[in-house]
């Protein structure tokens, strides 16, 4: 009987010790994420002229597309937009739409790489060759 209890007791302190690492892992997850999103609050978003954009929504007929240089991905179509990525050259993206802003055409995009992390963002049209750019190279 006493083994009995013995085991329970230990098989309890397991679990309770196995959750109260995964609520560390959380917390821990939470406080970054909150890091984050103050930093990207910090950015001068206030200091820019929003006022005056102009966005056209463009027909995308194209899905992929090859990334021509290295070059980064923004969190919206502008070039004073917080920085999601780095992208390197030749990595192939789903183009998801296109849009131009303030008269410069950017597509939003998904990286295709299992991280999901920072995957989906805006590239300026002049950075990636898309398969309707390819078709009319061919």
């Amino acid at each position: 009987m006493s083994i009995a209890l013995f085991i329970l007791l230990v098989s309890s302190g397991g679990y309770i010790f196995y959750l109260l690492s995964k609520l560390d892992n959380q917390r821990n997850r939470i406080f970054t994420l909150t890091m984050e999103n103050d930093t990207l609050k910090k950015t001068s978003w206030k200091s820019r002229e929003l006022r005056n954009i102009s966005v056209e929504v463009l027909e995308c007929p194209c899905v992929e597309g090859i990334v021509k240089y290295d070059t980064k991905l923004y969190f919206v179509p502008a070039d004073w937009s917080p920085l999601l990525n780095n992208i390197k050259k030749s990595t192939k993206v789903r183009l998801l739409e296109k849009s131009r802003v303030n008269g410069r055409t950017w597509y939003y995009v998904e990286l295709t790489t299992p991280k999901k992390l920072n995957s989906r963002g805006w590239l300026i049209s002049e950075d990636v060759l898309s398969t309707e750019d390819i078709k009319l190279i061919t």
